[in-house]
């Protein structure tokens, strides 16, 4: 059945072949004058003749090019048309680079968007950090502040009387660490009224040496470190306030954190109290402790 098959199709295409090739021919014979003629002389002649009409003569047909598909037409009408414009693939290749611009575009103005917020997000990071900083820095100078060492100076009781007399003084550490004691010093001034006293200048650098261990709540006695000699005359002077006695000085000293420290201070004796105060009216500066 298969070779009957093949044999009827390629009959079947062999007649379309022949008869698009006859079409052909007949299409150029109606647009050819000469054709026409010839063809009305062999009507003219075919009822001249009745009898040649019975066996006409064999009619050799053009060979036909079986290489070559029947043309309507169309084929060169689509040849014109695509002269005139771009073919397909041209087409697609603009429409998918237009696409890409456009995704480039997109890509850039997202990154651009991007860096924008991650820069935002820096200068928060940046202020953030900077207030993290503030508060450790805070925090870190308010535990110093609860757990250093403060020294302050303290006079005690005196009496003012004729012969050598020796004035008491006590270094008191009221802070929660120790204290390294680097340097005390304590001078006495006895005039007629209370002078107008500078803050002693001071070398905070300069002591290096440890002079005593000071520990919180602890007092140390400084007892015979001031030294008169006291005229019974002077003595009555004091007691009845024609003449006033000013201690003042300084003491420097290193806390556990390794800062350096400086405490001022100033007095005078009042007969009342038999003791030491802070007098009025003196410059700032003479009593002050950092």
């Amino acid at each position: 059945m298969k070779p009957l098959k093949l044999s009827f199709l390629l009959i079947l295409t062999v007649s379309a072949l022949l008869l698009s090739g006859v079409g052909e021919k007949e299409e150029s014979a109606l647009h050819d004058p000469k054709s026409n003629e010839s063809k009305n002389q062999n009507r003219s002649s075919i009822r001249n003749h009745p009898a040649d009409n019975q066996n006409p003569p064999p009619t050799s047909s053009p060979p036909v090019n079986l290489d070559k598909a029947p043309n309507d037409g169309k084929g060169e009408k689509n040849s014109k048309d695509g002269g005139n414009n771009p073919a397909w693939p041209e087409k697609a290749i603009a429409f998918f680079t237009g696409v890409l611009v456009l995704v480039g575009i997109g890509q850039v103005v997202v990154y651009a968007i991007q860096a924008h917020y991650m820069w935002r997000g820096l200068r928060l990071t940046r202020i953030v950090a900077d207030a993290a900083k503030q508060n450790a820095d805070a925090a870190d100078k308010s535990l110093k502040l609860l757990e250093r060492a403060w020294l302050m100076v303290i006079f005690g009781q005196f009496d003012a009387v004729p012969g050598l007399t020796r004035i008491n003084c006590i270094i008191m550490n009221t802070g929660k660490t120790l204290a390294r004691l680097r340097a005390v010093e304590v001078l006495t001034t006895i005039q007629p009224k209370l002078p107008d006293f500078e803050p002693l200048p001071i070398e905070r650098n300069r002591f290096n040496d440890t002079i005593a261990i000071v520990f919180p709540n602890t007092p140390l006695d400084q007892r015979g470190m001031l030294s008169h000699a006291m005229s019974e005359e002077i003595a009555n002077q004091l007691v009845s306030g024609d003449l006033i006695l000013a201690v003042r000085g300084f003491v420097v000293y290193d806390d556990i954190f390794g800062e350096r420290h400086v405490t001022r201070f100033c007095f005078v004796y009042t007969p009342l109290r038999r003791g030491f105060v802070i007098p009025q009216g003196i410059k700032s500066g003479n009593n002050d402790a950092d």
